[in-house]
């Protein structure tokens, strides 16, 4: 009875592994990206509720910061689930490929992965905020 019931097991367990929605996106992600001439890049991707992005690039060793925000979806791209950032200022698109609910990496303009053996993960940013016990 107990064989039996394994594959039933599995098959929940699969389903259950932290499906991807638009809902549980919703968050901050951060990482450290590759420069061309910097030690790297500070990377800070907020994606909110109402479909709107907010993303800020630090370069270490620099006095740089740049920003921009805009629309931010989910799309499907070769059976993988792909962040899509449209910037309201230069409508440039920006992809992330969705590793699960806590990693996003960074894909080429050709939504593939950037293939360089270099990082482009982010990660998410748990929220510190604590709720009291009355």
């Amino acid at each position: 009875m107990g064989i039996k019931i394994l594959p039933v097991i599995f098959v929940v367990l699969i389903s259950c592994i932290q499906s991807v929605s638009f809902t549980s996106l919703q968050g901050t992600f951060t990482g450290r990206i590759p420069c061309a001439d910097c030690p790297g890049i500070n990377v800070h991707l907020t994606l909110r509720g109402d479909s709107v992005y907010n993303l800020l690039w630090q370069y270490l060793e620099r006095n740089v910061e740049f920003s921009d925000s805009g629309k931010w979806g989910i799309i499907e791209s070769n059976g993988d689930k792909i962040i899509l950032l449209d910037s309201k200022s230069s409508h440039q698109k920006t992809y992330y490929l969705i590793d699960n609910v806590n990693n996003i990496e960074m894909l080429g303009n050709n939504k593939k992965r950037i293939d360089n053996g270099l990082n482009y993960t982010l990660h998410r940013v748990r929220s510190s905020v604590r709720t009291r016990r009355r």
